[in-house]
């Protein structure tokens, strides 16, 4: 005959046995998103050093095309302004 012990020992094993497969689902399904992650990571690394190339490339040449002076250039400027003056 079954007594209530045997039956909740039974309903306990079951219960286990279910909820070590479901751990094991979201396990798996857990070392996929890591791997998925993982790759866009990766891209999001290689784009991020692209654009800061991409930055220094456009800084480079703003300053290529500027036509503002260097307040070095515009010091020497007006320092022979001044002795043109003077004169």
């Amino acid at each position: 005959m079954i007594t209530k012990k045997d039956v909740k020992d039974i309903v306990l094993e079951a219960t286990d046995t279910i909820l070590e497969g479901v751990q094991n689902m979201f396990d798996e399904h857990n070392k996929a998103n890591n791997r998925d992650f993982d790759k866009v990571n990766g891209r999001i690394d290689t784009l991020t050093t692209e654009v800061k190339g991409l930055k220094n490339n456009i800084e480079g040449l703003k300053a290529d095309l500027s036509t503002t002076p260097t307040r070095e250039e515009v010091n020497r400027l007006k320092s022979r302004m001044d002795k043109f003056a003077l004169s």
